[in-house]
Parts: C-alpha cells; sequence; structure tokens
C-alpha cells in the first residue's frame, strides 16, 4: 500500500469515530479512536510502549519506545472536534473527497488530518526501525479534550511528565498551518449576567435575522474572527438595537454552538413601538436582555493591557447566549489576548468599567485560562523548522515564524519550559461547515516533519 493510501486509510478511519467535544451539552468524544491509534503503532512495532490517561469523559495517549527516559521530540495533537450545523454539503463525519485533492470531514483539518501526517512519519521509521535510530528518540501524545481545554489531555500530560523526568526537549504540535507558529494568544470565557426585568410595550412584533459574514472562508473559529473585517451576527444586531432605539427585543434564537464559535445566524423578536400599524397588541419582553444586546457594541471594544504585543490585538466575541424569562439572561464571551491566568480580573473590570451604572446589578464572571503559548523566535526548534519550510516553497525567503489567532495545547509545553511550534498541513473551514484538509499537503507533511526531526537532531 502507498504511503498515499495508507494516509487517506488512516484519515477515513479517523473521521468515522465521533469525536464531537461539547461537554455543555454532554457530549464526549467516543474514546475507541485512542484504541485505533494504539493498535495503529502496536501492528508498526509490537514493542512500542503506552500509557492511557483516563478519566470518565476523555482519553488520551502517550506512545514511544520506552515511558522512562525522556524523548527530544514528542508528537502532539488531538482527535477531539467541535460540534457540526446543518449547513454541511456532505456527511461530516464520513471522508469526502472532491476533485480528487480535498478531503471533506469534521476535524479532517483540525486535527485529524494533521495526525494522519505524524502517523505516517511515525509508521516509517517504526517499520525501519532495525536500520533508523529516531524510534527511540520520537514520541507522541494524542488527547481527545482539546477543544474543551486541555485540562484532562495535555496538561496532564506535561504534568505526569515533570514529576517523572521525561519532559521531552521540543514539542512539534501538529494542530497548525504551514507555516512555523511560536506563539498564540490565550482564550478566556467571560460570561455576562443579568437578572429577569419583565415589562410591558404596545407594539407590532417582527421576526428579525441576523448572519455572521466571514471574508474570504468559511472559519467560524471565534479567534480568527476579524473586526472592522467580519460581520458577527450578535454585534449585527446590536447595531441594529443602537439605531432603532425605540425596538424591544421579547425572544431570541442562534445557533448557539461551543464557546469559541461564532453562531452562523441570529433571530430575533422585535417589538416595535412606533410602528404605524393598526395591529399593536400589548406584549411582555425583558427589558435586561434587550440591555445586555446593545451592550455588546462597548463590550467588545474593551481596552486591557497585554503581556505582549500581538499582530491581532484583542478579541472579544459573544458566542452563546441563553435566555429565560425565569432566569434571565447569560452572554459569554471568547476573549483572546496575551494575558495570564491571573489577569481574568482585570477583563472583569474592564467590562465592568464598559457597562457603568448596570456592573452592579448585572454579574460579570471570568473563568481562567490556562495561558498563552510562546516560544522564543531565536530557539532551534524555531529556527530549523522555518529552514526546512523554505526548502519546501511553504515559506518566503524573507518571511519570519509567525503569531496565529486560535489557542492550541502548545501553551501547556511551554508552560513547563519546552520549547513548541504549531505546523500542520494545509486546510480550511475550521470549526465551520464543509471543513476540509488538503490531501496533497497531508501527504507532503509526513516528509516535513521527517526533515524537522533530522536537521534538528543533527544540529544538536
Amino acid at each position: 500500500m502507498s504511503q498515499k493510501e495508507t494516509g487517506l486509510k488512516l484519515l477515513r478511519y479517523l473521521i468515522d469515530y465521533k469525536t464531537v467535544n461539547n461537554p455543555g451539552k454532554g457530549q464526549f468524544p467516543d474514546s475507541n479512536v485512542i484504541s485505533f491509534v494504539q493498535e495503529s503503532l502496536l501492528h508498526w512495532n509490537s514493542e512500542i510502549k503506552s500509557k492511557i490517561f483516563e478519566t470518565e469523559n476523555y482519553s488520551s495517549i502517550y506512545m514511544a519506545s520506552d515511558l522512562t527516559t525522556p524523548k527530544d521530540i514528542v508528537f502532539l495533537g488531538h482527535l477531539d472536534v467541535v460540534p457540526v450545523t446543518s449547513e454541511w454539503d456532505s456527511n461530516p463525519f464520513e471522508l469526502t473527497i472532491k476533485n480528487k485533492v480535498l478531503g471533506f470531514g469534521r476535524g479532517s483539518k483540525d486535527c485529524k488530518g494533521s495526525v494522519v501526517s505524524a502517523l505516517l512519519f511515525i509508521k516509517k521509521i517504526n517499520v525501519n526501525r532495525k536500520t533508523d535510530s529516531l524510534v527511540n528518540r520520537i514520541g507522541l501524545f494524542l488527547s481527545t479534550d482539546e477543544e474543551s481545554g486541555g485540562q484532562y489531555g495535555a496538561k496532564e500530560f506535561f504534568e505526569y511528565a515533570k514529576e517523572n523526568s521525561i519532559l521531552p526537549k521540543y514539542i512539534i504540535n501538529v494542530d497548525g498551518g504551514p507555516k512555523v507558529v511560536f506563539k498564540r494568544r490565550a482564550g478566556f470565557n467571560l460570561r455576562l449576567k443579568a437578572p429577569p426585568l419583565i415589562k410591558k410595550a404596545t407594539a407590532t412584533v417582527k421576526e428579525e435575522e441576523f448572519s455572521t459574514r466571514i471574508m474570504f472562508d468559511n472559519n467560524r473559529h471565534s479567534a480568527y474572527f476579524v473586526p472592522g473585517v467580519d460581520s458577527h451576527a450578535l454585534l449585527s444586531l446590536s447595531k441594529y438595537l443602537h439605531i432603532n432605539s425605540h425596538v424591544r427585543i421579547s425572544a431570541i434564537s442562534g445557533e448557539w454552538v461551543k464557546g469559541n464559535v461564532i453562531p452562523s445566524k441570529v433571530q430575533a423578536k422585535v417589538l416595535d413601538s412606533r410602528a404605524k400599524s393598526n395591529l399593536k397588541q400589548l406584549f411582555s419582553y425583558d427589558e435586561n436582555l434587550t440591555k445586555i444586546l446593545r451592550l455588546l457594541r462597548r463590550i467588545v471594544l474593551i481596552n486591557i493591557i497585554t503581556e505582549k504585543p500581538s499582530e491581532f490585538g484583542v478579541t472579544v466575541n459573544p458566542n452563546i447566549l441563553t435566555y429565560s424569562a425565569t432566569k434571565g439572561t447569560e452572554l459569554q464571551f471568547d476573549v483572546r489576548a496575551f494575558l495570564s491566568p491571573k489577569d481574568k480580573e482585570q477583563l472583569i473590570s474592564a467590562v465592568s468599567n464598559c457597562i457603568g451604572d448596570l456592573a452592579s446589578q448585572f454579574k460579570i464572571e471570568c473563568r481562567g485560562s490556562s495561558g498563552y503559548f510562546y516560544t522564543d523566535p531565536s530557539d532551534p526548534l524555531v529556527l530549523t523548522s522555518t529552514e526546512v519550510m523554505k526548502e519546501y516553497n511553504l515559506m518566503d525567503e524573507d518571511e519570519l515564524p509567525k503569531e496565529q489567532e486560535g489557542a492550541s495545547d502548545a501553551r501547556y509545553a511551554t508552560m513547563f519550559g519546552v520549547p513548541a511550534i504549531d505546523i500542520g498541513p494545509k486546510g480550511g473551514n475550521i470549526h465551520g461547515d464543509n471543513e476540509y484538509i488538503d490531501l496533497e499537503s497531508m501527504i507532503q507533511f509526513s516528509s516535513i516533519y521527517e526533515d524537522i526531526v533530522r536537521r534538528l537532531l543533527i544540529k544538536d
């Protein structure tokens, strides 16, 4: 079987496993995907060792020639995926190949296709292990909880590695694109809660729909949203309320997916007290719901001082809204910034200052991040990877390693002092409909990973 055939077979199997990670709705990844990877590596090398990290809902695996010595390089990846909407053109849990070039399926880019690239490299050195000295210097760690923060996967692995003195020298995180990424902002979950404040108004009622528009691709990942370029459905509603200050919102619904996924659409029931109509009636509405929605356009512009500069600045996106007439309104914001977990009070203070007197009536909470990801750009891992990527013409000769928008589990590596990079094959529509991987790039990256590893270890 050719390398491409093996890669497609692996990708097909991985996508077939339903590994949606959405704890808020009781959806957890199928742990059998971990067993599949374990069996695949044992088939290539029956002597390989493994350690399973397991909780009630998540499983992760570390595999290496032995578990007692630190490895030079550990490949890091994840097999869980975000939920899907109904707008896919194909079955999201079945690999669909179009034009022999693109492979569509949930997780194909983020990051099952990238895991395939790493597996192909690992297969090569294990099948030829009698003549290849890399086997004893390489490890692999795969988790199923990256999309919910990595607390039970990558974080637990690095804590285990620290405790057992087996922290690797370098981490190559396959959860990335075809550039060398050496830093990413931290992600915070900020929540604004308001009690119900039911009032009545004589008005006409109508349904209004607001849509998210992302320029140039179909990426719904909140961290990739570009203020001033892209359009967020809830922010469009907020501007509508600013312009039409007399209207009130009596009900709202939307495609709420996950804290770091922007809703594609939002529907609002609007009460218009000034409409010229004979159909006016007395309706109930929640004044606090309307107030929060009106405030959004100000909250997303909060000013905070970060620990490191970012070419993406600070992004604040309202992605999940829950409302009931008895419990009131809760709005979840995805915040991206170069801040440490201890800085969450700074975020709370910034929002409090932004909403003024309402801060005493509303409740503001911030669930801390695990920190940001940063590796010194002069580190040998960054320099060697950049050198290799330029030779493959995937980075221009004068191009520098970059910052990327979303968070990744590489932050746990750098938290423990292990240099890391994010790097992986081409693809698109991460967290959005019709996610895809470039199949040729997926195969090519198995060679890219090998070249980075060999060159880096020779230099060492």
